[in-house]
């Protein structure tokens, strides 16, 4: 089976290149070419009917591998696509295009550009969706624009796994049912604050008292006896008088002989 897939494969590359070839032309710059073609071409974006076309390298110094696919008064751009630098040993004299294999349904694709004396020609890349597609039917790796890397439906489904493997090790159990939200507990009427009590009727300051004066009343003085106690007698009395007379002559004649020194 692959031995016929391969066979297809060079057949049609044959096939196309000899509808072409005779009808090409060139411009040495920008490697003009004119193709005709009797069957339907995908080119990379759109499918060309059969007619005649232009191809030519976008006018770009600094970017030599930039296509133009242009109708054949080249008055309208039909495609412009990016490509990626094909090298063959042999150059030939002829401008060479290789296909990817068609199918009963889809046209054949093309893959590679070579102008006629070069070594190094375009290889074309095209978008993601369309070089998966192309890469499904004629089983071989496509280069896409986005990465410039060949791209198949094999490396595509490793893809999708190695995306889908984190998020089943990631996958959560089913969340829980919602518990019912508890009923709101009935709020108590706040209880009526109690009356202030009155406020205690103000106590009237006491007047002042004059202080009363304590009236003592006046003791009578002792009455004096009415009769003067009877005494020792007169001689006693006579007695201390003369000694008084006597002491009182003492202390005088002591005095005298004082004052006459």
């Amino acid at each position: 089976m692959k031995r016929f897939s391969n066979g297809i494969v060079a057949f049609t590359a044959i096939a196309v290149s000899a509808i072409i070839l005779p009808a090409a032309k060139a411009d040495e710059y920008n490697r003009k070419t004119v193709i005709t073609i009797s069957n339907p071409v995908e080119v990379p974006g759109v499918v060309l009917p059969a007619g005649t076309y232009v191809m030519r390298l976008f006018n770009s110094s600094s970017n030599r591998h930039i296509v133009q696919f242009m109708n054949e008064d080249q008055t309208r751009q039909l495609a412009l696509t990016f490509a990626a630098s094909a090298e063959r040993i042999q150059p030939t004299g002829k401008t060479v295009l290789t296909m990817y294999e068609g199918s009963k349904t889809e046209p054949p694709a093309v893959r590679t550009w070579y102008y006629p004396g070069d070594t190094v020609g375009q290889e074309f890349l095209y978008p993601r969706k369309q070089a998966l597609r192309i890469s499904a039917r004629s089983h071989q790796a496509v280069p896409e624009i986005e990465t410039g890397k060949g791209v198949t439906i094999a490396s595509e489904k490793e893809e999708t796994t190695r995306v889908t493997e984190p998020a089943l090790v990631a996958r959560a159990e089913p969340a829980p049912a919602p518990l019912a939200a508890p009923a709101p507990e009935p709020i108590a009427a706040p209880e009526p604050s109690p009356a202030p009590e009155p406020a205690p009727a103000p106590v009237a300051a006491p007047e002042p008292q004059q202080p009363q004066a304590e009236v003592v009343a006046p003791q009578s003085p002792p009455s004096a006896p009415e009769t003067l106690p009877s005494t020792a007698g007169e001689t006693a009395l006579a007695g201390l008088v003369g000694s008084l007379s006597l002491a009182l002559a003492l202390g005088m004649r002591k005095m005298r002989p004082h004052r006459a020194k």
